[in-house]
């Protein structure tokens, strides 16, 4: 069996450079997609239409869950989507404050993460048993 040369190091670097990327092509650069948005946010004002997560993944030819994975990477493209979102996010914020029934923006906004459930926080040493030892003794003291 014939022995194999071994392969220098400039040419394992080419090798690897060679390599290409895994997955599937982007739909959209960044630029691309800015222009759709841009459109997309210039008809909805002219046609007195709200913004809408779903309206933009429709403009950009996509789903919503698809446009919302998008905006989870960490790329040019993912910095466009959020910027689009907070766009959207923006209207329904606004609106919060110009309608008497808010009820459906606190809905889409809770989408966005918003929440309006309130947390309260007990610190203290609440002794149950004592408590119960208590309230017995005085039982016993009354009878």
């Amino acid at each position: 069996m014939p022995k194999k040369k071994p392969v220098a190091k400039k040419a394992r670097k080419k090798k690897a450079a060679k390599k290409k990327p895994m997955g599937r092509p982007r739909k959209y650069t960044a630029s691309q997609a800015q222009k759709i948005i841009d459109r997309y946010f210039s008809e909805i004002e002219k046609s007195d239409r709200p913004p809408t997560i779903t309206g933009l993944s429709l403009a950009l030819d996509t789903s919503r869950k698809v446009l919302c994975q998008w905006a989870e990477r960490e790329d040019e493209l993912a910095a466009v989507i959020t910027r689009a979102k907070s766009r959207v996010e923006l209207y329904l914020e606004e609106l919060l404050t110009m309608t008497r029934t808010p009820a459906g923006a606190i809905f889409a906004l809770k989408n966005f993460g918003w929440s309006d459930r309130q947390v309260l926080e007990v610190s203290g040493n609440i002794d149950i048993m004592e408590r119960l030892r208590a309230g017995r003794d005085r039982v016993a003291k009354s009878s």
